[in-house]
């Protein structure tokens, strides 16, 4: 079957998650080159196999429900007892992408499941299936989501509740793993296909989200090349004396923004180099 230009997108995502090389996604993956901080503990020989076989070690979801405490807190017209402020469109998508971190891998630790449940493989063959059926649940539950859609009426309810129908089937897990293997797959599905839903709702369609994930990636490489893991790093900027001090995620996201509208997509160098520049002229002089 040929790749769809969303299939394509998809698994850039996924070997920018865990950095996987050879002729398996060579060809799809000519773009991709950014390195995710947990790649080499994940995939450094047998140590990942271990990590996704316990799964309430490392639980994903816990990780996503923060994620998405902090999406819902970007559009608070819930709190029906209060005066509500106008949306923050720029850290909904932060967080939005902050939970696609999370959803892949934990969509990865339900394929190691359902996989290594089935069968012995090598660690090469393994590492190829689980990134393939994770691709596959990914694009179904895109192709799920454009095929049942509906014109958007609420956005803010709409929103959230495609979240809570992620949050729904993430914590049924245990029961529909003791069902069988195929329900975990049409678990996945589902569950993309409501995570993808609350991107278009926000205004934030999958063509767009591939860009940012690329940006937040190379944001958590830098804070790290400047200290973070130490506490040295200066997350707060304050890039503008009339402006106050704002996380250097919202000045990526309005960055990037600008850029693409300006100039096109930035090349992950264009991206660490103005983020290089901005910090230095802050925190460097």
């Amino acid at each position: 079957m040929e790749q769809t230009s969303n299939g394509k997108s998809i698994f850039e995502m996924l070997n920018n998650q865990f950095k996987l090389n050879g002729a398996f996604l060579g060809k799809v993956l000519a773009k991709a080159g950014v390195e995710h901080e947990e790649s080499k503990r994940l995939f450094d020989k047998e140590g990942w196999v271990a990590v996704a076989s316990n799964h309430l070690m490392t639980d994903y979801r816990s990780a996503f429900l923060d994620e998405a405490v902090e999406f819902q807190r970007s559009d608070e017209f819930w709190k029906f007892w209060k005066t509500s402020s106008s949306p923050d469109e720029a850290n909904m998508r932060i967080e939005y992408v902050d939970m696609l971190h999370f959803l892949m891998s934990e969509t990865m630790a339900w394929e190691y499941i359902r996989l290594k449940a089935g069968k012995e493989d090598s660690l090469e063959d393994l590492e190829h299936s689980v990134v393939s059926g994770t691709a596959f649940c990914m694009e179904e539950g895109l192709r799920m989501n454009e095929f049942f859609r509906e014109p958007i009426e609420h956005p803010q309810y709409e929103a959230r509740s495609a979240m809570f129908g992620v949050l729904r089937t993430l914590f049924s897990f245990e029961t529909s793993a003791a069902e069988s293997k195929q329900a975990l797959i049409d678990l996945s599905i589902m569950v993309w296909s409501n995570f993808w839903e609350m991107g278009r709702v926000i205004g934030f369609p999958f063509d767009q989200v591939l860009g940012v994930y690329r940006a937040k990636s190379v944001l958590n490489q830098f804070r790290i090349d400047n200290g973070d893991q130490t506490k040295s790093y200066q997350r707060m900027w304050q890039l503008s004396p009339t402006e106050d001090a704002q996380e250097d995620n919202y000045h990526l996201i309005r960055w990037h923004s600008d850029r693409v509208k300006t100039v096109g997509e930035p090349t992950r160098e264009d991206i660490y180099s103005w983020m290089q520049k901005a910090y230095s002229n802050r925190f460097n002089k």
